[in-house]
C-alpha cells in the first residue's frame, strides 16, 4: 500500500451471512473506507450471467442503491474531486460506471474511493460476487494486485433456508406468499427461482477463487463465529488494522416471526447440499464450525 493507493478488500458473501452487519462495522473504523452505496455491483455486471442483464433491471439496482442507508456522512473532506451522495451526479457517475469498459477500471475506482482520505482499506461489500468465475477474480486482482478477498460462509442449510425466508416476505408474487414458505421452497426444489441455487454453491466459489487468487489473500470466515471478538482481531491482523471493538449483539436483519419450513422441507433442502458439506468438510475440516450438520451426520428435524 502507498499513500496513494489503499488495499483493496472484496468481500464476495455469502449472502445471508452478516456481510451488513460487516459492512456497519467497517464503515466506523477509521482504516477502512467504504463507498456510499454497500453493493456496487461492478464486476457482475460485466461478468458472469448478470452481465446480460436488461437496462430495467439495471435501473432498478441503480435506484435501490440510491436509496439504501449511509453508513457515515459522506463527503469526507471538502475537495472539488468527491462526488456529494445523495446527487444527480452520484447517480450519474453510477450509470457511467455500468457503462465503462476501459482497462483501467477508471469509472468504478472512482465510485469506490470516492471520499477516501487515505484509509489503509478499501472495501466493496458485494456478496453477489460469489457467484463469479475465475476469469472475474483474475480480473479484479489484475487492477489491484494486492487486493484481498473475504468469503463468509454460513452452514448452507441455514444460509439457504435464511435467503427463502426473506424472499417469501419480500420478493415473490402475493398467491406464493399466502399459500406458505413450503410452497416457495417447493418452487426453488423445481427451479423455479431463477439464480438462487448458485449462493448456495460455496465449492464453485472456492475452487474458481483459489485457481487465480494466492491463498495468503484469501480469508475463510464463517457466520457463525463472526461476532465474535477473536473473528474480528483475527480479521483485523490480515488486513493489517487495528482491532476496534464491535457491537456484536447488534441486529440488522431478523428472520423472527416468518415462517419456517415443515420438517420434511428441510429434510429435503438438506439433501441437495450433500455435495457442498462433503466438499467442504474436505477442503476445511476443522475450521468447520461445529454447530453445521452434514446430510450423512444426521438430519435435522
Amino acid at each position: 500500500m502507498t499513500e496513494t493507493s489503499p488495499t483493496f478488500l472484496y468481500c464476495i458473501g455469502a449472502q445471508k451471512a452478516g456481510t451488513t452487519w460487516l459492512h456497519d462495522y467497517f464503515c466506523d473504523h477509521p482504516d477502512v473506507h467504504v463507498p456510499a452505496v454497500k453493493e456496487l455491483h461492478y464486476f457482475n455486471s460485466i461478468f458472469g450471467d448478470e452481465r446480460r442483464a436488461s437496462a430495467q433491471r439495471r435501473a432498478q439496482m441503480l435506484a435501490r442503491a440510491m436509496g439504501e442507508k449511509w453508513g457515515y456522512d459522506q463527503p469526507r473532506r471538502t475537495d472539488d474531486d468527491v462526488i456529494p451522495y445523495p446527487s444527480v451526479e452520484y447517480q450519474a457517475a453510477l450509470l457511467y460506471m455500468h457503462a465503462d469498459r476501459s482497462p483501467d477500471h477508471r469509472a468504478y475506482r472512482r465510485i469506490l474511493l470516492n471520499g477516501w482520505r487515505g484509509e489503509a482499506v478499501a472495501a466493496d461489500i458485494t456478496p453477489a460476487y460469489a457467484v463469479l468465475e475465475a476469469d472475474a477474480y483474475a480480473e479484479m486482482l489484475r487492477i489491484a494486485p494486492g487486493a484481498k478477498f473475504l468469503f463468509i460462509m454460513r452452514d448452507p442449510l441455514k444460509r439457504l433456508i435464511s435467503s427463502l425466508r426473506m424472499r417469501h416476505e419480500t420478493d415473490v408474487a402475493p398467491v406464493i406468499a399466502l399459500q406458505g414458505i413450503d410452497q416457495l421452497c417447493e418452487a426453488y426444489l423445481d427451479g423455479h427461482l431463477a439464480g438462487a441455487e448458485r449462493r448456495s454453491h460455496y465449492r464453485k466459489t472456492i475452487t474458481e477463487l483459489e485457481s487465480v487468487v494466492p491463498r495468503e489473500q484469501i480469508c475463510y470466515l464463517f457466520y457463525e463465529r463472526l461476532f465474535t471478538a477473536d473473528a474480528i482481531n483475527g480479521l483485523a491482523d490480515w488486513l493489517g488494522i487495528f482491532y476496534m471493538p464491535a457491537e456484536f449483539n447488534k441486529v440488522v436483519w431478523s428472520a423472527s416471526g416468518r415462517d419456517m419450513p415443515s420438517p420434511a422441507m428441510t429434510r429435503r433442502l438438506h439433501a441437495t447440499l450433500a455435495d457442498e458439506y462433503e466438499f467442504l468438510y474436505s477442503h476445511l475440516g476443522s475450521e468447520i464450525p461445529d454447530t453445521w450438520t452434514a446430510p450423512e451426520q444426521g438430519r435435522p428435524q
